[in-house]
């Protein structure tokens, strides 16, 4: 069994997860705090799902014709780069917009299966 690199995406997953671990549960109070209620948090973290659930497909794609690091890459950067609109989100709505590169993005887990997949024999 080939397991060149692995240990490189395992850590960057492990990060990657840390990073879900640690917004996840923070984000009810920080949604409190910017004024939404518990429905609207609901609503926010559903918004992230079916974003995910869109982008899900259209990242398949794209690692399938472009290669499995550099979507790797790239979902990891989307990942940072909403992470960090919600660090600064100055509203509610600011917030919702936050999630939406998250969501559209974040498909680490299906292209890392795949990288796993390509890289591994058996």
């Amino acid at each position: 069994m080939k397991t060149n690199g692995l240990w490189v995406l395992y850590t960057a997953l492990f990060i990657d997860q840390l990073s879900v671990g640690l917004v996840i549960p923070l984000l009810p109070y920080y949604s409190q705090l910017l004024g939404a209620g518990p429905s609207l948090y609901g609503l926010l973290e559903t918004t992230y799902g079916v974003f995910q659930l869109i982008g899900s497909p259209f990242m398949g794609r794209l690692s399938d014709k472009y290669g499995r690091k550099l979507i790797l890459c790239i979902s990891f950067c989307g990942c940072i780069f909403g992470y960090l609109l919600t660090a600064i989100a100055p509203s509610f709505f600011f917030l919702f917009l936050a999630r939406i590169p998250i969501g559209l993005v974040k498909q680490t887990i299906s292209v890392s299966y795949a990288y796993v997949s390509d890289a591994t024999q058996g």
